[in-house]
Order: C-alpha cells, then sequence, then structure tokens
C-alpha cells in the first residue's frame, strides 16, 4: 500500500468515518448513520480478503447516476473480487446482480432505482477509490434553464399586477 493514501477499516456496523474523525454538523444531522448518506463515503476503502463492504448506498432518490469506483490490488496484480449490485426493491422489484471486479467500474442507477446499494467483496486485498467529479455542466444548465424561467414568470406577475 502507498504511504501516501490513507485506507480507512471497514468495520461490521459500516462506521465510514476514519478512526477518530468527529463529523462537524448539526445534532440533528449527527444522529444519522455516516453510511447511510452519500456524502459520508470515503475517498479510499481497503478492503483484505474475502472481505466485503458496502461501498455505495443511497435512499429516496431516483435521479439517474453514473457510480465510478476504481480498484487497485495491493500486491500488484489485478484485482479480483465481485461487486453486487441491488437496484430498488420497492416499485419494480430486481433481484441483486454481480459482476467481476475490474480496475475501473462504473455502475449505473436508473430511475426506478429508489434504493441502490453497491456492495464489494475482495478476493485479494484491494484498494477502492473514488475519483474527484468535476464539473457537471449538464446540471449548471438545468439551473440556468430553471432561473430564466422563474425570472420570466416573475416579470409576467409583476407586469399583471402592474395594469
Amino acid at each position: 500500500m502507498s504511504s501516501a493514501v490513507e485506507c480507512f477499516p471497514i468495520d461490521s456496523h459500516l462506521n465510514l468515518w476514519p478512526p477518530g474523525f468527529k463529523p462537524r454538523t448539526p445534532l440533528a444531522l449527527s444522529l444519522i448513520p455516516p453510511a447511510l448518506t452519500t456524502s459520508s463515503m470515503p475517498k479510499t476503502i481497503c478492503l483484505k480478503t474475502q472481505e466485503t463492504a458496502t461501498i455505495y448506498r443511497r435512499n429516496f432518490s431516483s435521479v439517474p447516476i453514473d457510480i465510478q469506483f476504481d480498484a487497485i490490488a495491493l500486491d500488484g496484480g489485478q484485482p479480483i473480487g465481485e461487486v453486487e449490485v441491488q437496484g430498488s426493491n420497492w416499485v419494480f422489484p430486481k433481484p441483486p446482480s454481480t459482476q467481476p471486479l475490474q480496475a475501473q467500474n462504473t455502475v449505473h442507477a436508473g430511475f426506478w432505482d429508489t434504493f441502490f446499494s453497491i456492495r464489494v467483496t475482495a478476493h485479494t486485498p484491494i484498494e477502492i477509490t473514488f475519483p474527484q467529479k468535476g464539473i457537471d455542466l449538464s446540471r449548471g444548465l438545468i439551473f440556468v434553464i430553471a432561473a430564466v424561467i422563474l425570472i420570466a414568470a416573475s416579470a409576467v406577475v409583476i407586469f399583471a399586477i402592474a395594469q
């Protein structure tokens, strides 16, 4: 394992915070287990041989998204393991799908995947990293269009009241 990368162990309670880390959140938010929020996802997770961890979980969201993560074998070879994808069991039930772990992995959560999780089982010691996301121009475009519509609607209402 590289000394520049700090791996955090996964415990049986899915506490993904690094040891000794105290989140700075209001009390109400701090009561939510960190494994249940997507923002608590660490940038690096290390798994030992035959260890399984939920590396991504989302609840009550139906926005389509592609989750990308990289797997690096700590022994220098190819990463060996399985990726289990559990889609929504709510509206349209889906059985879990299993695929082999690769160096670069992309998993798609669709519109109907309101509850979605990704579990990785390592067959060799691996390190899972999540690439830094760049600026998503499509979201910015959506916000600009919404702002233009809001401004236009406000102008129409103000114009109608002024008459």
